[in-house]
C-alpha cells in the first residue's frame, strides 16, 4: 500500500481519486487479514473505490499479493 501510495502521490492522484481495485491474491484464505488493512488504509476515503478480489495459483516474483489500482480525475 505504501508503493501505491506513493505512485499515486506522484502523479497528482491520492487514494480519494481511486476508482477500482483488483486484488489478487495467492492464498484466498488470507483475505481477512487482507481485508483488515484495506479497510483501514481507506478508511478516511469518502466514496471507497469498487473492488475485485480473486485467488490466483501464482504470481511474479514468488509475490503473495498483487494489486492493481486505477485512479481518475476530472479536468
Amino acid at each position: 500500500f505504501e508503493n501505491i501510495s506513493a505512485i499515486l502521490s506522484a502523479c497528482g492522484y491520492s487514494w480519494e481519486d481511486v476508482v477500482r481495485v483488483v486484488v489478487y491474491l495467492k492464498d484466498l484464505s488470507k483475505f481477512s487479514d487482507f481485508n483488515r488493512l484495506y479497510q483501514e488504509l481507506l478508511k478516511d476515503v469518502s466514496v471507497p473505490p469498487v473492488r475485485s478480489t480473486v485467488e490466483v495459483s501464482s504470481l511474479p516474483l514468488n509475490a503473495l499479493v498483487e494489486i492493481e489500482v486505477t485512479a481518475y480525475k476530472e479536468g
